[in-house]
């Protein structure tokens, strides 16, 4: 049954759990609650220490699954705002783009960036000049590809920032992030 003051969207577990913290109850399973906050519990059981599964993958795969929930709630916010996501995840040799999409004007490629608190800085602050060098290789690539090279085009970045216990705080969305 869906409660009102909650948007049901699909969810990635992250440690096998996700449950509302507001109204301490489970979530069924396939689906997360958000109202003004993301609600996942990442304190899962604990790994059986067989040397089979290292920390390392599961960190990895934690990380991955925080990348998927932010492109996932980045393209949310952006159809939301008019645009058409044409592609998830465009990869090519010269690497992967998150979202490539379309508003009335442009094609845009556009760069998901996911931060749990900040103590390791912004979102945005981890698009680098090496990172931007790959985005304009990667989108000269698309372009080639699909052959719409004097189409109007941009790239852009948002930055998806989750609290240090995995609350949504806020999506910031900058145009033109990267200039070719």
């Amino acid at each position: 049954m869906r409660n009102q003051e909650y948007e049901e969207l699909p969810f990635l577990s992250v440690g096998g759990k996700i449950v509302s913290t507001q109204k301490e109850e489970a979530v069924p399973h396939g689906t997360f609650l958000v109202s003004n906050r993301i609600i996942l519990q990442t304190e899962g059981p604990c790994l059986i220490e067989d040397n089979s599964v290292s920390w390392h993958k599961k960190m990895k795969g934690a990380r991955q699954g925080l990348g998927r929930t932010g492109e996932r709630l980045a393209a949310e916010t952006l159809m939301g705002r008019g645009y058409r996501i044409l592609e998830r995840n465009f990869r090519c040799s010269y690497g992967e783009i998150d979202l490539v999409a379309e508003d009335e004007y442009d094609l845009i490629f556009i760069e998901v960036k996911t931060r749990r608190g900040t103590a390791y800085g912004r979102p945005e602050e981890a698009v680098t000049q090496r990172k931007q060098r790959k985005l304009l290789e990667i989108a000269s690539y698309y372009l080639d590809l699909h052959a719409c090279s004097d189409r109007s085009w941009r790239i852009d970045v948002v930055a998806v920032q989750l609290s240090a216990r995995g609350a949504f705080e806020e999506i910031r969305i900058y145009q033109h992030a990267v200039q070719g």
